[in-house]
């Protein structure tokens, strides 16, 4: 840029930018760190060359590169007043570094050695410099994310607003409120560079959406889901919990909506997003172009050190309990295992649906009865749900208010100990029964039931039943307490033959309604599957692992080694004596040749070795305890992943609603609808603007009935006059002829 086109003035206590004849922005005349951040803005943002800086600045260009250095080594705290020209090097440590370089010491040593840094040792070794030869050109490019390092928010506070917060097109002594986002003023929506220099000095703290036309936009038809999002309650709890991020270009909406148009485009990872058009994904947000991989992983890290991701998640759940509009709050509890494939030590345990024992860690999630996901209660260590029953009714009232909780799980909770503390804490509960007492087929009813919409060839049968309460010993084992829990236990004939038992301590409902409580579970296993295949749910968007509480205990593995050593050996002695092991007494087992003398020499003496090897385990067990400290081992990141969590469901529940209306004009009854509005958010377009309106028309459909129906759906979401998030545009949806 010619030096004519940049011209800085100065007048009392402010200075102005003026660019091309226009005034691009003021900042208070300190001659301090505003005025030295201002000229890394100008450089930075690519609107001058270093040299016009430094002359409009009267400096130096090596004194506004040591600036863009120091700015982008350590942000705007890097242009103190405290910085200025490097210390002298007296001449005597420059005789001790000549003297450790002549003994073939390298530099990182000689620094080390004399205590100064690298590049110190290199100006002291360099031969004086040739004052006739030119500066060097500024040889580092510009940074990539363009949104630069935000600014602390103590330092956007004290500054002066009069000065900082005016950015005019031509009036000096007008402009806009720069705490807001961009206006419509942009002059390019595809050209962001003035939002981000105003992100790097601290006065933007999230850029407003504004949409180029386009006649052909990829992914266009993530603005159906876009819409329902500015209905839904998501990004208005995230913006109540997290506030903001700071001065940034992309800030908490732009961050969050990024995330949910990656779960609803299938963009599973965050490591995905660098293998797509960035520019293309940018029309969708309204910017210039999507966020990095790299500030994606920022930004998720800085939201994780908030610790907010529970109570976000709980607003949202108890938004959508209430808005479920059910009238009793049955809720669906079941773990789900999220692996870990990494190299840190992680605990390990079973996983249902890879059906082995994997590492990683236990999620505990809170479902409704058609799916809905309410919420996802992270282990540290992979607990039980049984020993996790009390944490997850304490989360579950929560959402409910004063309604009675029913609470509906598999047989990995069905423990009378279980049912115990459900009842003490004011609950009830449905479950499947473990160990169901026979029962003689007479006893159904001949006459036919329907439940959930099945038909059984015989009614369901009813009684009462008590189950004992078992206790855990030190020893690992159970002992039998005289407490017993009284239930209703309700019998379901299977067609093919047996029956399956359902207890409950609902004794106010009909046998077949309480039994399709139970077998609606599977909208919960459904609902995994879903998100497991389509939103990569076992996905950890933070790398890494956080360490296990020192006061969590698990089993000794060497305890757990010799009991299966201890077991494996009394089964080789049985097996050579010929008789069941159940059936031998301890002396036996450890002198096994008293009792079979006439056994052939060889197995004597096999019997003589295992009886040794046996006396020798039993020993050193009883030295070792059953349980040891975790404190070696690592859990996964619980913000991290219930923050991914959050975004997945809320695109879910997005989806769902899409799901909705597009069943409600379509006849089909595979129940594909979900298929079918993914398949819409693929979907090509063009986008037209106006002052009040954003008109989004999609290309047809592979057949005309596909297209039928996207047409009503988007006719149904143009009645519905929902904003895009962030704005005030109303959208608008139609289908292209």
């Amino acid at each position: 840029m010619p030096s004519g086109q940049l011209e800085l003035r100065c007048a009392g206590p402010e200075c102005a930018i003026y660019l091309g004849g226009r005034l691009f922005m003021m900042f208070p005349n300190d001659r301090g760190t505003t005025w030295r951040h201002a000229a890394v803005m100008l450089y930075e943002g690519g609107h001058a060359t270093q040299g016009v800086i430094a002359e409009a600045w009267d400096v130096t260009s090596r004194s506004l590169r040591n600036w863009v250095t120091w700015y982008r080594r350590d942000g705007i705290s890097g242009l103190d007043d405290g910085r200025g020209r490097p210390l002298l090097i007296t001449e005597e440590v420059k005789r001790q570094i000549a003297g450790l370089r002549e003994e073939r010491l390298d530099i990182n040593s000689i620094a080390r050695r004399v205590g100064i840094s690298p590049r110190t040792v290199y100006r002291a070794l360099a031969p004086p410099a040739n004052p006739a030869l030119p500066s060097l050109p500024f040889l580092e490019d510009a940074p990539e994310e363009g949104d630069g390092t935000e600014a602390p928010e103590a330092c956007a506070e004290e500054r002066d607003d009069e000065a900082m917060n005016r950015l005019c097109d031509g009036d000096a002594d007008g402009g806009d409120d720069a705490s807001r986002p961009s206006s419509g003023g942009v002059a390019n929506p595809l050209d962001r560079r003035t939002d981000r220099a105003l992100a790097r000095m601290g006065v933007l703290r999230d850029a407003e959406p504004v949409f180029a036309p386009c006649e052909r936009a990829d992914f266009a038809g993530s603005f159906l889901a876009l819409a329902l999002l500015g209905r839904d309650s998501f990004l208005g709890e995230t913006q109540r919990v997290y506030r903001d991020i700071g001065a940034a270009f992309y800030g908490l909406r732009a961050v969050f909506s990024t995330l949910f148009l990656m779960a609803v485009l299938r963009i599973k990872t965050v490591e995905q997003v660098g293998r797509q058009n960035v520019l293309r994904l940018g029309r969708i947000l309204g910017l210039d172009r999507c966020p990095s991989v790299r500030t994606l992983r920022r930004k998720i890290g800085l939201l994780c050190l908030r610790g907010q991701a529970m109570n976000l998640m709980m607003l949202l759940g108890k938004t959508r309990f209430e808005n479920a509009g059910v009238p009793d709050a049955v809720l669906y509890i079941d773990g789900h295992v999220k692996c870990y494939y990494g190299p840190g030590r992680i605990g390990k345990t079973y996983s249902t649906s890879r059906n082995c024992v994997v590492a990683g860690s236990t999620d505990f999630w809170v479902n409704l009865g058609d799916g809905t996901p309410l919420l996802c209660i992270p282990t540290e260590f992979n607990d039980s749900m049984i020993a996790r029953m009390p944490d997850i009714l304490r989360q579950a009232a929560k959402l409910c208010g004063d309604r009675r909780i029913t609470v509906v799980f598999d047989r990995g909770g069905s423990s009378a100990a279980c049912y115990e503390r459900i009842l003490a804490a004011g609950c009830d509960f449905v479950a499947y029964n473990r160990n169901p007492a026979a029962i003689d087929d007479e006893l159904f009813g001949p006459e036919q039931a329907i439940i959930n919409g099945k038909t059984y060839d015989r009614s369901p049968y009813e009684r009462e039943t008590e189950l004992a309460v078992y206790a855990r010993k030190p020893n690992g084992k159970y002992r039998k307490t005289r407490r017993t829990v009284a239930v209703r236990e309700i019998l379901v004939p299977r067609n093919g033959g047996g029956a399956t038992s359902v207890v409950t301590s609902r004794r106010d409902l009909p046998r077949e309604q309480v039994a399709g409580i139970i077998f609606s579970r599977w909208t919960q296993e459904n609902y995994f599957k879903y998100a497991v295949e389509e939103y990569n749910l076992d996905h950890l968007c933070v790398h890494g692992t956080e360490p296990v509480d020192p006061d969590i205990d698990h089993p000794n593995p060497e305890h757990v080694q010799l009991e299966r050593t201890i077991k494996t050996i009394r089964k080789r002695i049985a097996r050579i004596v010929g008789t069941d092991i159940d059936d031998m007494t301890d002396p036996e087992l450890y002198q096994p040749q008293e009792r079979f003398r006439n056994m052939h020499a060889r197995q004597g003496k096999q019997l003589a070795e295992l009886g040794e090897a046996l006396r020798n385990a039993r020993e050193l067990i009883a030295s070792l305890p059953r349980r040891v400290s975790a404190a070696e081992y690592g859990h996964l990141p619980s913000e991290s992943r219930l923050l991914a969590n959050v975004v997945k469901m809320a695109a879910y529940h997005v989806e769902g609603q899409l799901a909705e209306i597009v069943k409600a004009h379509w006849k089909g009854i595979n129940g594909n609808e979900r298929g079918m509005v993914a398949g819409f958010m693929q979907a090509a377009g063009s986008i037209e603007t106006t002052d009040t309106l954003l008109k989004i028309t999609l290309e047809r459909q592979a057949t005309p009935h596909m297209t039928d129906i996207l047409a009503r759906l988007c006719d149904d979401l143009t009645v519905c006059a929902t904003t895009y998030p962030g704005t005030q545009l109303r959208m608008v949806f139609q289908v292209a002829k």
